[in-house]
């Protein structure tokens, strides 16, 4: 969440807004930031007890509260992948404590059953007002809780232009991972659960090995999340493409994740099911090329043939096509559709008009007599 943060708080910084960010003590301070960061949460992360470090977060988010009332601060903005116990908890404490509360919705998932209802009926209710990153996860909120409708609103995520490596190149990437020096390659990143459709992807990989008029590779890259991969190794064993399949089954660090987008020639994204996708922003961020399933969440942001490639979801065949014409098609054809993604992310995914909208939206929640 680094970049994420600080991103947005740089850009809130730049309309006019006071910043202080909270976090943990593993979290490296920019040494040019704009804004204050103060690390409270100590301990929270590891393999010590879990009764302790719960209260290691209690006493972090206590202190983090009381420390933005003291500081004259108005307005508490959380980000929540879930919506259980410790996000109630947060927003709670910014109620007693009178802060107004604003909270980004980044997994919509969460909110459609996966965890408690009458907790994620809470955290709406408590709070003042909801951000998304897209129509699609504003329509899915509206629909499990409608009266959110009146106070949720769309603020996208922002791009990775500027990430850390970002200026690394293909050849270099490629030795520092070493993966094939000038074989093409197909990339699918992140982590690895069922609705991000690694099975269509290898099935179409199958595919495409049998039509490419040259050897490619595909490079899984990741780590497994309430999922089997062993499954997924079967598959690979079935479709007989084991030699050609570059496995690299773990979490893997920013600075690694850079060379890894840098390395590939196409990111593929075969999801059944997203609302928002950072790999897919920081593929356009750092000029790579993307196929995507034809989900809102996709389409919102790849117009098809233009900035990237859109496929019919849970479809191999039409996978393939798709991974086919980015892999081959002229380079004259992939560089437009590079530099058209590169040139959204910096028009309509930048820091700075991200905060600009965001500001827009604490103003309408700031309680009479306050300033940010």
């Amino acid at each position: 969440m680094n970049y994420y943060d600080f991103g947005l708080a740089h850009g809130l910084s730049e309309a006019g807004c006071r910043v202080t960010v909270y976090t943990c003590q593993e979290t490296v301070v920019p040494s040019d930031a704009s804004f204050a960061v103060r690390r409270f949460f100590k301990g929270v992360y590891g393999a010590g007890s879990l009764p302790i470090r719960m209260l290691k977060f209690a006493a972090g988010a206590a202190w983090s509260v009381l420390h933005a009332r003291w500081n004259k601060t108005s307005i508490a903005h959380f980000h929540f992948f879930r919506y259980g116990a410790a996000e109630l908890l947060m927003v709670s404490l910014a109620r007693l404590c009178v802060l107004r509360v604003v909270v980004t919705a980044h997994d919509v998932e969460s909110f459609a059953g996966r965890d408690v209802a009458w907790l994620s009926r809470l955290v709406i209710a408590l709070s003042h007002h909801l951000i998304v990153h897209n129509q699609v996860s504003k329509q899915e909120i509206i629909r499990v809780f409608p009266s959110s409708i009146e106070k949720v609103s769309v603020v996208p995520h922002g791009n990775y232009v500027g990430f850390q490596n970002a200026a690394l190149t293909k050849e270099q990437a490629r030795e520092m991972l070493g993966l094939p020096a000038n074989a093409p390659i197909i990339l699918f990143f992140g982590q690895i659960k069922q609705v991000k459709g690694l099975d269509v992807l290898l099935d179409a990989f199958s595919i495409v090995r049998k039509q490419s008029p040259e050897k490619v590779y595909l490079v899984i890259a990741g780590k497994v999340w309430k999922d089997d991969f062993s499954s997924y190794q079967r598959q690979i064993s079935d479709l007989g493409i084991a030699d050609d399949v570059i496995q690299n089954i773990r979490y893997i660090p920013d600075y690694e994740a850079v060379a890894y987008y840098k390395a590939a020639d196409v990111v593929a994204l075969p999801y059944r099911r997203i609302y928002q996708s950072g790999v897919l922003l920081m593929a356009m961020s750092l000029g790579t090329l993307t196929v995507a399933s034809d989900l809102p969440g996709m389409t919102e942001v790849i117009d098809d043939g233009v900035n990237g490639y859109i496929f019919k979801k849970d479809s191999p065949e039409s996978l393939s096509i798709a991974l086919l014409k980015a892999l081959f098609s002229e380079k004259r054809v992939s560089t437009e559709l590079i530099d058209s993604a590169y040139r959204k992310m910096i028009d309509v995914y930048s820091w700075n008009r991200i905060g600009q909208s965001l500001y827009t939206d604490y103003l309408k929640v700031l309680p009479p007599g306050s300033s940010l």
